[in-house]
């Protein structure tokens, strides 16, 4: 069944700036402003991944949805939270955001599009772009649904990523 699946890791999470205490409420807010994000239905499902959430969402929530509303929505509930937070405790985030047949085995689920959200995620061109911008989220999704979606406020992008290609778009919000 095809899917719209969201990981997202934090910006500097292992800096040495963080303490536990600090990396310890990061990862708190970061799985609350998420599943209040995406919602708490029954039929999306959230993985923690150290730093960052793999979600799961359900077949009838369209890659456009995420695009536009969740952008949104997370990139409010993060600033509110970051205006609190001393500096040690804000929080950006890189999202990747993938589309494709899902699976669920004994481990949990699986799928091309989950191991090309890794990658688009762990592309250095991404991180810089992130990181050079200073945006509180930083979306990258692969290019043909960009096109296919119409989404024109993304920045196409060419790299490889532990071998294998990737033609992806960015959008910092």
């Amino acid at each position: 069944m095809q899917q719209v699946i969201a990981l997202s890791d934090v910006v500097g999470y292992s800096s040495p700036m963080r303490t536990s205490d600090d990396r310890r409420m990061i990862r708190n807010a970061i799985w609350e402003i998420t599943t209040m994000a995406f919602g708490s239905d029954h039929d999306t499902w959230y993985e923690g991944r150290g730093d960052g959430i793999l979600t799961v969402l359900p077949s009838t929530v369209t890659p456009a949805w995420v695009y536009q509303e969740f952008a949104t929505t997370i990139t409010s509930r993060l600033q509110g939270y970051n205006g609190a937070m001393r500096p040690s405790r804000r929080i950006a985030l890189r999202v990747a955001i993938d589309y494709g047949v899902v699976e669920l085995d004994a481990m949990g689920y699986n799928g091309d599009c989950m191991i090309r959200a890794g990658r688009m995620i762990d592309s250095l061109l991404f991180k810089n772009a992130v990181c050079a911008t200073r945006a509180t989220v930083g979306m990258v999704t692969p290019q043909e649904l960009t096109v296919q979606f119409g989404l024109d406020d993304f920045s196409n992008f060419r790299t490889q990523v532990k071998g294998m290609p990737i033609y992806a778009s960015m959008r910092m919000v």
